[in-house]
């Protein structure tokens, strides 16, 4: 009788997707060791219940060994885990590239992808004279990707917390997979990422959308100390704009806005501070949880400091977009006793 053990190895590192290569190992077991180990169950749904969890703890003692603490159970991983083994056993394939072209990018659903960062998969196959008691299956699995440097690499992988476990199985064939995954560290930002994701088909409505959320942040944060509200000034509002604009094309910040307020108005007195913001991939296109996020970025710098600044008393918000990056450009005043504009 003979007893085989296949296991796929993943080579890429955090945060990176990618495939792997196949460990295999077979052994040649006499019969009566063979009458010794447990036989196939004619039911396995039992089976495949306790792999679920006998393969983690298996998969933590493991990492106990080493320092590391152990994994928890994630239920949507545990699904798109049992999803991949049954898709294996159907089609009689051992692979993280399924005939269909499916990937381990394409493993976890969007709707539950969202909230993990870094995913990675070991697969482990055995076939033949196994012990199918389930913590004798799972101990040997763990076992064997230890001994696979790149299954290691993922069992043992430190910024991996979470883990999902999935089997299935037809006569003495059996497929389980292992989806390690480390989850976002900001819920709430990937929840909107999730939900706002996608520029909005009117640009021009989500800036202005903007200008107005940044100025009523801004405003909160000087209600919050105890200070008076800043006025929209029509000539720090299109010198911001302009300069959005203008750095949004050029992909860089002109020094010379402030000059532009006091050459266009030139009875203007007092003094005028500048700030600028560019966001560009993993934007929120939603106006007031992006204005939250740019004053959140301004608080601790100079911009910050402007903000709060009691002598500051007008403002001017320009913000500009192609769909891809956001550039916002924000000028303060001081009260000018005379302006022209």
């Amino acid at each position: 009788m003979k007893a085989y053990l296949t296991a796929a190895l993943l080579l890429m590192p955090v945060p990176a997707l990618g495939q792997g290569a196949v460990f295999q190992q077979h052994s040649l077991i006499s019969a009566a060791e063979a009458a010794l180990r447990a036989p196939p169950p004619a039911n396995p749904g039992p089976l495949i219940d306790a792999l679920r969890w006998q393969v983690l703890q298996a998969s933590n003692a493991e990492r106990a060994q080493v320092g590391l603490p152990p994994l928890s159970a994630d239920t949507a991983l545990d699904a798109s885990a049992a999803r991949y083994s049954r898709k294996m056993q159907q089609f009689q394939f051992f692979d993280h590239v399924a005939p269909d072209g499916e990937t381990l990018d394409q493993r976890v659903p969007k709707s539950e992808m969202w909230r993990f960062e870094g995913l990675a998969e070991n697969l482990w196959s055995g076939q033949g004279a196994l012990d199918w008691r389930s913590d004798s299956l799972a101990r040997q699995a763990a076992a064997n990707w230890v001994e696979s440097p790149g299954h290691r690499e993922n069992l043992f992988n430190p910024l991996y917390t979470v883990a999902g476990v999935g089997t299935a199985m037809s006569g003495d064939q059996i497929y389980i997979t292992m989806l390690y995954a480390t989850p976002v560290g900001d819920l709430q930002q990937a929840a909107l990422q999730r939900d706002y994701g996608e520029p909005p088909a009117d640009l021009s409505g989500f800036t202005v959308a903007l200008e107005q959320s940044l100025t009523s942040a801004l405003n909160a944060q000087r209600a919050r100390n105890g200070l008076a509200p800043l006025v929209t000034h029509p000539l720090l509002a299109s010198t911001a704009r302009n300069n959005a604009n203008s750095a949004l094309a050029s992909g860089g910040f002109s020094t010379g806005i402030l000059d532009e307020v006091f050459r266009t108005d030139p009875s203007r007195s007092g003094r005028l501070a500048a700030g600028f913001w560019r966001g560009s991939g993993a934007v929120v296109w939603q106006a007031e949880a992006a204005a939250r996020s740019v004053v959140n970025q301004w608080q601790n710098g100079r911009t910050g400091a402007d903000t709060l600044d009691p002598d500051f008393k007008q403002v001017g918000l320009g913000v500009a977009s192609d769909g891809e990056t956001v550039q916002v450009t924000i000028v303060f005043g001081e009260q000018s006793s005379g302006s022209a504009y």
